[in-house]
Parts: structure tokens; sequence; C-alpha cells
């Protein structure tokens, strides 16, 4: 049926300071800024870092342990919007429970951090380094029969980007553009003064 919707705005000087978590598994709020990308760990064997107290910002696996130095170097060295910091970790649930993961902590350190071009380029590396790499496969959500990566991308180009068959320029094009698109459709709906910003995902 037909409801009255009326929608309050909120004043800036009366934003709560401590905001409750909406999960357990975004514990921080450098979570949402780094989810959009990170969140594809879980089509993996590697951990995304739940059973840790950093989720998404933390992840690996116990074969990490070769990308902890000079590939780390390198990566760090080529991609300057965040600084990924070599770490071991226990989770204490899900992928690999109770054992020690090599791995790395997310750190962006740049406004121009784009978490999924971020994540889809780390990704793609860690899969070309690692034999160990795979994606999980089987069902992943209830009414579905698709494996995870594949929910989790929902997008053909990116799934191909990600098993090396598609180009950086490509990519790149697609995520400005839809991401114009966003903008454009959201800016009638805003309460706010605020705009939109598009993510600068570089472009050649």
């Amino acid at each position: 049926g037909q409801v009255e919707l009326e929608v309050i705005k909120m004043h800036e000087n009366k934003m709560p300071l401590n905001l409750p978590c909406p999960s357990p598994n975004i514990p921080h709020p450098i979570t949402p800024i780094i989810y959009a990308g990170q969140c594809l760990w879980e089509g993996t064997n590697i951990s995304e870092g739940r059973g840790t107290t950093r989720p998404f910002e933390i992840f690996g696996a116990p074969f990490f342990r070769k990308l902890m130095r000079d590939w780390a170097d390198r990566w760090n060295e080529d991609h300057r919007e965040a600084i990924l910091r070599p770490l071991v970790f226990v989770p204490t649930f899900h992928k690999y429970q109770m054992e020690y993961c090599y791995g790395f902590q997310l750190h962006p350190v740049s406004r121009d951090f784009h978490s999924l071009w971020y994540s889809l380029q780390l990704i793609r590396a860690v899969r070309m380094e690692l034999d160990e790499f795979f994606w999980l496969e089987g069902p992943y959500e209830l009414g579905s029969h698709k494996p995870a990566i594949e929910l989790l991308v929902g997008d053909s180009l990116l799934l191909d980007y990600l098993n090396g068959s598609v180009t950086d320029h490509l990519v790149r094009e697609k995520l400005s553009e839809h991401e114009r698109r966003w903008v454009d459709h959201c800016s009638a709906y805003l309460l706010y003064d605020d705009k939109l910003l598009i993510s600068r995902v570089p472009l050649p």
C-alpha cells in the first residue's frame, strides 16, 4: 500500500561521532572505503580477513610468504595511492581458521585511491604470481549456481580482466563511464549541498 514519507535532513553540527558499526565485518571507518574492491577476495582461496579485527583491510594466506618482500616493495613503488604493509595474522574463524597466514594490511594514502580498480589490479597480479591461487567453486548464495567471483564482480569484462584477457585501458574506461552515469542519475536526489565526486580512475 501507499504510505506517507517524511525525510528529515540531518544537521552537520549534530552528527554523532560514535555511530555504531552496521556489521561486525565493517568495524572501522576505513572499511567502507576499501570494501568495494577488497570484498572480491571472498571469491578466492585467499582470506579476506574475516576472523580478524580488520576484515577486508587485512588479507592473505599461508602460502603468501613469498610475496612479502621484494614483490610487495615493487608493488608499492608502482601503486602509490596505497601501501601494502606485510604482516602475519591468525583468523579465529572462516578461511584458515587458527592457521598462521602471511599477508598484508591495506593503507590508502591518497585521494586518488579507487578501491575497485586497485583491488582488481591486485588480485590479477597475485593470481599471476601464485600457483596456489584459485577461484572458489560451487554456489555462493542461495538461489544462484554461479561461483562467488562471478556474483561479486558482476560484470563479464571485469571477470575477463581478472583472468588476464582484458587490458587496463578497457577497464579504466568502463569504470569511469559508469561512475559518471551514476553521479548524473543520483544528483537529482541529493538532500545536501555536497556534490558526488567521480572517483579518479587513472586514465592514460
